[in-house]
């Protein structure tokens, strides 16, 4: 079986997310190379920022820099790279939506 394309994993995340109400946002920073490519805003407004990668594939350098920023910084931080870590995804944003993290 071939490996997922980055835009299947983010086509099957989108529509699992909007599906429990999340926004799922295209991320674009001018002049800072490296920003997640995602915005995730879930009903009771938690932010998680999310970089999709293509199956098996992993964060380049200055993306890795960008997660350590933005965790230091007290963000959610996701890499997705699988049907499995998308899930992953939904689940965790339908529990910040609960308020399990709160």
């Amino acid at each position: 079986m071939a490996d997922k394309l980055e835009k299947e994993i983010e086509a099957s995340l989108k529509k699992n997310l909007e599906s429990v109400n999340c926004m799922f946002l295209k991320f674009v920073s001018p002049g800072n190379a490296g920003v997640p490519d995602r915005i995730i805003i879930t009903p009771n407004g938690h932010v998680v920022f999310v970089e999709l990668k293509k199956e098996g594939e992993k964060p380049r350098a200055l993306q890795e820099v960008w997660g350590k920023k933005l965790r230091r910084a007290g963000c959610k931080y996701l890499v997705v790279d699988s049907g499995e870590s998308a899930a992953r995804c939904v689940d965790y944003c339908q529990n910040l939506s609960s308020g399990i993290y709160d």
